[in-house]
Formats: C-alpha cells, sequence, structure tokens
C-alpha cells in the first residue's frame, strides 16, 4: 500500500488560525503512519548579528530565545495533540518566514508541508504579505492550506 506522506511539517506561529494547521498535520500523519514535525520560525528583531549553523545553513538564534521557543512548541503539542506521539518539534530562525519554513521543509525531506493562512484579504494583505501564499509559490513540496475562518 502506497503512503499519502511519509514527512509531514507543521507550521506553526503560536496563533489560534496555527493550531488548525498543527492539528489537521497530526490527523495526517497520524492516518498516514508519517513522522510529524511541528516548526516555528523566528524572525528576530536584529537580524544583522546572526550567525549560521555550519551544518545545516540555518540562522540561529540565541540560547534563550530558543530555549523559550522549544517550550513553547512543547505546550501548544502536549495542548493540541495529547495522544500524539514522536513529534519532532524544531525553531527554525529566519529573515523571512516562507523562506524558513521552506528551507526547514527541504532539510527534513517533508512530503507534505501543512500552513494556515489568516484569511486576510486587500488592505491588510497588502501591507502584511501572505506567508502562506509565499510558500505555496517556493515549497519544493506539496503545502496544504487551511484557512483559518470562513469569509464574512
Amino acid at each position: 500500500m502506497s503512503q499519502f506522506a511519509q514527512t509531514v511539517v507543521a507550521a506553526t506561529d503560536f496563533s489560534e488560525a496555527s493550531e488548525l494547521a498543527v492539528r489537521a498535520a497530526a490527523l495526517l500523519a497520524k492516518q498516514n503512519d508519517a513522522a510529524l514535525y511541528v516548526v516555528h520560525v523566528h524572525v528576530p528583531p536584529d537580524t544583522t548579528a546572526l550567525l549560521s549553523d555550519p551544518k545545516t545553513g540555518f540562522l540561529m538564534a540565541d540560547d534563550d530565545t530558543r530555549r523559550d521557543l522549544h517550550e513553547q512548541l512543547d505546550r501548544l503539542v502536549k495542548r493540541l495533540i495529547p495522544e500524539a506521539r514522536g513529534v519532532t518539534t524544531s525553531v527554525a530562525t529566519s529573515r523571512r518566514p516562507a523562506d524558513g519554513l521552506c528551507h526547514y521543509a527541504e532539510h527534513v525531506s517533508a512530503d507534505l508541508l501543512v500552513v494556515a493562512t489568516h484569511g486576510r484579504t486587500g488592505l491588510g494583505r497588502f501591507l502584511i504579505g501572505s506567508v502562506a501564499e509565499e510558500v505555496v509559490r517556493k515549497a519544493s513540496c506539496p503545502v496544504l492550506t487551511l484557512r483559518s475562518k470562513l469569509p464574512t
């Protein structure tokens, strides 16, 4: 029997919208007996002093920030998918969230990347941009986007 995905990555920015992505990714991973990775991309306020990890090429956040974000990720996973076992949580650091997500998905050889959209339209989307839209354009694997709210 062929599997839909062996490696599923869920992106979170710790918003309510991204909780949908984590839950959906967990369900897909469970149904397909796939590995589940939950990743947060940290964009530091001052990116000029960042160093790259020589092994992965990822930018690195300071130890305190990385530890705090890992703790937040662990709490999020325990709250949203308490029955899940073997979930890998990761913090990627990047100047641009979409680039960080795409790079991370390639790094773990993701078969599917799950992201939520905040459903912004018009001026809000223009000013803020759409990380999900950029991920769809740049990712080397399929991307499942989940709209967090119905249009009004």
